[in-house]
């Protein structure tokens, strides 16, 4: 095997570890964005419940104003739920590209990266060392 290949063959690793990192990440985001929606949802559809019941006792007069705002409600609601979906998108795919980026940087820095990734992971041990430590 070449150098050529080795170096594809260690890049596509690197890039499949880092992707396996950063998948999680971003499902965890995806996911309180679904949640948001969710509760977006209901409260909309609690809104639009007590609309529809004040129109109900209000009678004829208010219940023209009253369906107004509930339209009114029900298109904010959709508006909400549109944004945090979007919201959602947009933070995925920022953190595939900060992956992305990594990846790079790792390819063309690969001595500098094991350095601060030494580093890092020293300075984690020290953290976890300390906080492991018992207490007087």
């Amino acid at each position: 095997m070449n150098q050529s290949t080795t170096s594809h063959s260690s890049n596509g690793e690197v890039r499949s570890s880092l992707r396996s990192q950063v998948e999680p990440m971003a499902d965890a985001v995806a996911e309180r964005a679904d949640r948001a929606l969710a509760t977006s949802i209901s409260v909309a559809n609690d809104a639009i419940d007590a609309a529809h019941d004040a129109v109900g006792r209000l009678g004829d007069g208010a219940s023209e104003a009253l369906q107004r705002a509930s339209v009114q409600a029900g298109r904010l609601a959709r508006l909400g739920i549109d944004k945090a979906r979007g919201a959602g998108h947009e933070v995925r795919y920022r953190i595939e590209r900060a992956g992305d980026q990594t990846v790079g940087y790792i390819r063309h820095e690969p001595v500098k990266s094991i350095a601060i990734a030494a580093a890092v992971g020293a300075g984690l041990a020290v953290l976890v060392a300390l906080l492991a430590r018992p207490r007087r």
